[in-house]
């Protein structure tokens, strides 16, 4: 009888929804590439990763005071940020259904941040203005609830697949970003690219074998190797033009 009632309830759509989300939330516990260890180097999305992290501990003296974490999602990077009085976590109206869990997290509809102008000492938002329907508005949004002079950090795609679909609208190059930058008030202070475009083509061959499927050793010994060539390779040069992210410092003026 216990047997079958498990069975049953395997079989619905909460607990397939339930799997999904944990599973995600599982995958995303991986994304902290700190100290190189193997569980890392198996990791498929490390090449895209280690980069963000790295830009968020270079920036985390200046990443303080009143902090925003605008699409904050599970709000992953709060355990790395030690220098903030407040945290503040934004999110999508719906972004639960995609997985993405955390307490105190704040709830917008799109366009209209709840907060009043001149709240916030730094923003960040990392991979998110790739699923933002309206930018030109939320960017003018950002610079509203900043204080004078403070300092948003942000990443944005360059070269990936579509994800997140059907809510993935645009990828960047570092001259539109400028342009969108300056339109909603902010003046940029550094945009640099997170790989080489070997490196980039590195990550662009795990997912294509990802999606291929197959055998998931191959896979992890592809990732393996992969991983330790862009470890030792990676010296991103300031003429970069297809890096996976851009890593953007911009302030509001």
């Amino acid at each position: 009888m216990k047997e079958k009632i498990i069975y049953l309830i395997k079989q619905t759509a909460l607990y397939n929804m339930y799997k999904e989300n944990r599973k995600m939330r599982l995958e995303r516990n991986k994304l902290f590439p700190g100290r190189v260890r193997l569980v890392d180097l198996c990791n498929a999305r490390y090449i895209t990763r280690k980069p963000i992290y790295d830009f968020l501990i270079e920036n985390a003296d200046r990443i303080s005071g009143n902090v925003l974490d605008f699409g904050c999602g599970s709000m992953e990077y709060k355990k790395i940020l030690k220098n903030v009085n407040t945290y503040s976590g934004l999110d999508i109206e719906g972004a639960d259904k995609n997985g993405f869990f955390a307490e105190d997290v704040i709830y917008y509809d799109g366009v209209h941040i709840p907060f009043e102008e001149d709240t916030f000492d730094s923003v960040i938002s990392i991979e998110v203005f790739e699923h933002v329907e309206f930018l030109d508005d939320v960017l003018r949004e950002l610079n509203r609830v900043m204080k004078q002079g403070k300092t948003l950090f942000f990443t944005v795609p360059m070269f990936f697949p579509g994800h997140l679909e059907p809510y993935d609208y645009r990828r960047f190059t570092k001259y539109g970003i400028k342009k969108k930058l300056e339109l909603a008030g902010f003046a940029v202070e550094k945009i640099e690219g997170s790989t080489t475009f070997k490196n980039t083509l590195r990550r662009m061959k795990i997912l294509e074998l990802k999606e291929r499927g197959g055998q998931k050793w191959l896979l992890k010994m592809r990732c393996i190797l992969s991983n330790m060539c862009f470890l030792h390779s990676n010296e991103v040069t300031e003429n970069e033009k297809a890096p996976i992210d851009w890593l953007v410092v911009c302030k509001k003026i």
